[in-house]
């Protein structure tokens, strides 16, 4: 677990895990509050926690790397249009990273991993292996095959054009199926979440309006271990779930 979390830390920042992390000890105390009416008992919700972390760093990274294959798509075009211009792959990775400065500012993570690449071109570096080294820091299968095919084609003097309009196109159209596939689970991902707050919300509702209604199941053994069994089939209901609308392209 310990590695998870340090893996969290560096890939998501800090700041927005220290977010995550308030989140999760929030959701834990009412847990606590609402199944046994005692915040010392957020000693055993305490679970709910690396839960919330978990989830929450999943869809930041199902984000963050839709926004990789948008921009690094624009990028292959963009080095496509210099190809068709005359210039060379590595002028044309130039003139790329200009682009994207343009597109997406200087402060974009594609824009900072083609500068590093530049840089490497300058201190003479092969355009394949700098650019391999960037495929392989995204983590992402489609980019990590488009510079395998690319080093392969450059090496053997290959269509680097076709090559490149081909992957930016079969890039386009995963993007545009994740798209409709998002599109038509949305209903499905909003009628999860509701369901998946209702019994607490129930709860919650029963604490507020009819407090002595629940009494029973406070503050003994039987009552404990009942709110217990509760709980912990809650949260297998919530994470089968989650692992239900979550389709992948």
């Amino acid at each position: 677990m310990s590695t998870k979390i340090n893996s969290m830390l560096e890939e998501s920042g800090r700041l927005r895990f220290a977010c995550w992390l308030i989140l999760g000890l929030s959701v834990a105390a009412v847990l606590a509050k609402l199944f046994f009416n005692s915040f010392l008992w957020i000693i055993f919700t305490i679970f709910s926690v690396p839960l919330v972390l978990i989830e929450l760093y999943k869809a930041f990274l199902r984000k963050r790397d839709r926004e990789t294959k948008k921009e690094f798509k624009d990028a292959l075009l963009s080095i496509v249009f210099s190809l068709n211009a005359g210039l060379s792959i590595e002028n044309a990775f130039v003139e790329a990273l200009h682009e994207m400065g343009r597109l997406y500012g200087k402060y974009s993570n594609i824009y900072i991993q083609f500068s590093v690449i530049v840089r490497k071109l300058k201190r003479n570096i092969t355009v394949e292996e700098a650019f391999d080294q960037y495929a392989r820091g995204t983590g992402l299968d489609d980019i990590i095959y488009f510079s395998e095919v690319f080093t392969y084609a450059k090496r053997s003097g290959g269509n680097l054009m076709a090559i490149i309009r081909e992957t930016a196109n079969l890039i386009s159209e995963k993007l545009e199926l994740e798209d409709q596939i998002l599109t038509k689970i949305s209903g499905k991902k909003a009628e999860q979440m509701i369901m998946s707050l209702m019994p607490a919300a129930m709860i919650a509702y029963l604490r507020l309006s009819s407090d002595h209604f629940l009494d029973c199941l406070y503050g003994n053994l039987l009552g404990n271990l009942l709110m217990m069994l509760a709980l912990l089939f809650y949260a297998f209901a919530f994470w089968l779930g989650n692992r239900i609308v979550d389709i992948r392209v």
